[in-house]
């Protein structure tokens, strides 16, 4: 399993494979499968303007956005062969899809047309989401390692950086977005810890032995 996702219209569970998906309704258990048209190596749930879409990481740097019935809607082509993450970061209906690039991530609507090129650091290894501001939007939160510190910039749709901090040490951050879209998830020497937009450490759970952080919400 690659990912879960819920779709509060239909009150169905997206349970999300490299080859296709199982929608589980949850009101009477009733399972319907789909194949998708492409093998995936990652892919995610995504709400989009145009509906609800699957999004993933196919070969080659594609970027394939599929349909429910596991069809191809369109494929996107990415700088670095990473998965792309999704989030409410414009003013408009439904995600927009980020694809990261060197230096910043390149903003695409859900029907697929380029929004805008947003800038953050150079050599980001990390990319997620974070409500820094009292605005309805989410803002895009870049982070480069830096000989074992953790160097963050969070930064609004229009470019503008809402948040820059550096801690002493760190190594990743979690490109899932929490429960709580106010805090990011980062790991260093304590182990798990939240963050605050501002870099305030919140929570810490040990994790001796851990050394990767990529996904954890």
């Amino acid at each position: 399993v690659m990912d879960l996702g819920w779709d509060p219209g239909t009150n169905e569970l997206r349970i999300i494979t490299e080859w296709g998906g199982r929608w589980v309704d949850l009101a009477d258990g009733s399972q319907r499968d789909v194949a998708f048209t492409q093998h995936m190596f990652r892919a995610t749930p995504v709400l989009t303007s145009t509906g609800l879409r699957v999004v993933g990481l196919s070969g080659s740097r594609d970027v394939p956005l599929l349909r429910l019935d596991g069809s191809r809607d369109m494929v996107l082509r990415g700088e670095r062969y990473e998965l792309p993450i999704a989030g409410d970061v414009a003013s408009a209906a439904g995600s927009e899809i980020l694809l990261p690039y060197r230096d910043g991530v390149r903003v695409y609507s859900g029907a697929g047309e380029m929004l805008r090129f947003v800038r953050g650091l150079e050599y980001t290894s990390d990319y997620t989401f974070v409500q820094a501001d009292s605005d309805a939007e989410l803002e895009i939160v870049f982070m480069r390692p830096m000989h074992g510190a953790m160097e963050v910039r969070v930064v609004n749709f229009d470019g503008s950086v809402a948040n820059e901090w550096r801690r002493s040490e760190g190594t990743w951050l979690s490109w899932i977005p929490p429960l709580g879209s106010d805090l990011l998830w980062g790991l260093t020497a304590a182990g798990f810890v939240a963050f605050e937009s501002g870099g305030r450490q919140v929570h810490a759970y040990p994790a001796e032995g851990v050394g990767y952080l990529r996904d954890v919400a």
